[in-house]
């Protein structure tokens, strides 16, 4: 199982990546310590907090943080070609099946009459 981090605005998809790496940070840290090597913070914490930070301070744009998980043989290309085709496709996919970490979207937008 691959696990997957997507970003994303009104504006367009910002971010995509793989975290698959970062699932057992913890675990290896612990051995790190046992071996008397300096704990290390896991660079996804940040990656997360800098996201959710943009996006509060951007909230105009109606920033959307989700995590999801994948099949193996999911590729990034694979996602960004699915993002750049059919994005509204792919963006109500992640709602449906991840998990949402951040989200500014309005389900109810206001309708402007002109």
């Amino acid at each position: 199982m691959k696990k997957w981090l997507v970003y994303w605005c009104n504006e367009g998809f910002e971010h995509i990546r793989e975290i698959t790496q970062y699932e057992r940070w913890e675990q290896q840290q612990l051995v790190d310590i046992l071996s008397d090597r300096p704990p290390r913070s896991n660079p996804l914490n940040q990656l997360i907090n800098n996201m959710t930070m943009r996006a509060r301070f951007n909230s105009d744009r109606h920033y959307e943080l989700y995590a999801f998980k994948s099949t193996d043989d999911l590729e990034l290309q694979d996602l960004q070609d699915w993002a750049n085709s059919e994005p509204q496709s792919f963006v109500n996919w992640i709602r449906g099946n991840g998990v949402k970490i951040h989200s500014d979207r309005d389900p109810h937008p206001q309708k402007a009459i002109i």
